[in-house]
């Protein structure tokens, strides 16, 4: 049984490697940060892009309400993501990335201390081109039928 479990912890492994580098080497996510003048001193706007560095199409998860922001995290402790304005109810949305070019998004953090360097990551679901979202909630859609890569798409660290 004990070995059962060691192959199975590192199959774990591999395939998350495997998936994190793929992703890496296909999507690009980029942003940049700038200080909220409307809001409180610790909130920072968020102006992101992800890019297909591929030649082929690619299909992508997000929601109706908050488009990519609850795809988003930070492993910086006492930074958060900051939903400006929430909805009653959110629905989940297939996008296309076409080939070679880029997707632009807008989100906000929020900074709990004082804090010098942030760092943003983001779940990128991939979806196959027949996957359906509508009239489903999240985590129906994100099951192996409808998708092709789910992987966590890691962005560089800036300085405030």
């Amino acid at each position: 049984m004990e070995i059962k479990n060691k192959r199975f912890f590192l199959f774990l492994g591999f395939l998350f490697i495997v998936c994190y580098g793929q992703s890496q080497e296909r999507i690009a996510f980029e942003y940049k940060f700038e200080k909220d003048s409307i809001h409180s001193k610790q909130i920072y706007k968020v102006k992101a892009k992800i890019t297909n560095k591929t030649d082929k199409d690619i299909y992508f998860l997000s929601e109706t309400c908050n488009g990519l922001d609850s795809f988003l995290s930070t492993d910086i402790e006492y930074v958060n993501i900051y939903f400006s304005h929430h909805c009653r109810k959110s629905y989940p949305q297939k996008n296309l990335l076409k080939a070679n070019s880029s997707f632009e998004f807008k989100s906000m953090i929020r900074l709990m201390d004082s804090i010098k360097e942030v760092s943003l990551n983001l779940e990128f679901v991939e979806l196959k081109s027949t996957a359906k979202t509508e009239g489903g909630d999240r985590s129906r859609i994100i099951k192996k039928e409808n998708i092709i890569n789910r992987a966590l798409v890691k962005g560089d660290l800036f300085k405030l």
